[in-house]
Parts: C-alpha cells; sequence; structure tokens
C-alpha cells in the first residue's frame, strides 16, 4: 500500500533542501516562476499521485477542468479516476486579483476563491 508524503513535508524539502542532501532548491530553478510552474504540473503532490493543479486547471483551456465524465464537466473527476465531486472546476485565471469574500454594504457577496465563499482568499484556497 502506497503512503501518500504530505504536501508540507514535499515543500519542506524544497524549500530547506539541506534536510535532503540535495543541490538547492534555488539552484534547480531559476526564478520562483520556474519553481511554481513545476509545482502546478507535478503529479506527485496529489494523494494518489495522478493529478497535478495542471490536471483540473489546464493552462489550454483557460485553466478550467475539459476532461468529460458520466456527467459532461458538470463536476470534476477525482484523483482516484473514479470518484466525481460536487462542483467543476474554478477557473484559476486572475486569482490572485479577486478581492478577499466580503459582503458588501448592499447585501451582496463578493470576492474569494470559491462561489461559495469558503476560502477568502487565494493564500487559504493553496491550503
Amino acid at each position: 500500500m502506497r503512503h501518500p508524503i504530505p504536501v508540507s513535508c514535499l515543500l519542506a524539502l524544497l524549500l530547506f533542501p539541506g534536510l535532503a542532501g540535495e543541490a538547492r532548491a534555488a539552484d534547480a530553478y531559476a526564478t520562483p516562476a520556474d519553481l511554481g510552474k513545476a509545482l502546478f504540473f507535478d503529479t506527485n503532490l496529489s494523494k494518489n499521485r495522478t493529478q497535478a493543479c495542471a490536471t483540473c486547471h489546464n493552462p489550454a483551456n483557460a485553466f478550467t477542468d475539459p476532461r468529460e465524465t458520466a456527467v459532461g464537466r458538470a463536476v470534476s473527476l477525482g484523483d482516484d479516476g473514479t470518484s466525481l465531486g460536487d462542483r467543476n472546476t474554478p477557473t484559476a485565471a486572475y486569482a490572485k486579483f479577486a478581492p478577499k469574500f466580503q459582503r458588501l454594504k448592499d447585501g451582496r457577496y463578493v470576492g474569494g476563491q470559491f462561489l461559495d465563499g469558503r476560502e477568502p482568499d487565494l493564500a487559504g484556497q493553496a491550503g
């Protein structure tokens, strides 16, 4: 049985490579953007090591999930290849520009990273 490595452990090894006896992360990636891109496409960060951020937030499809499921594109496929979520993956485009989730004086809700407001900002969404 596989034992997934927690994301926090992987990030610690990337940020503190001396712990792993490897070359420094700064040496492996020319810029922080290069490191971010590598992480975005890395399937090893998912529980089953089968799905990257880019799997559901596909850059070629405006950072949305283009995959067909048994119910069309209404919901996204899980990293186990069979389970279905309860919503489709929202676009990741322009996510950093979204204001924090809040209720305006006129009663409207705006901002946040999800339509239901479960994460107020990008830091919360990233976990």
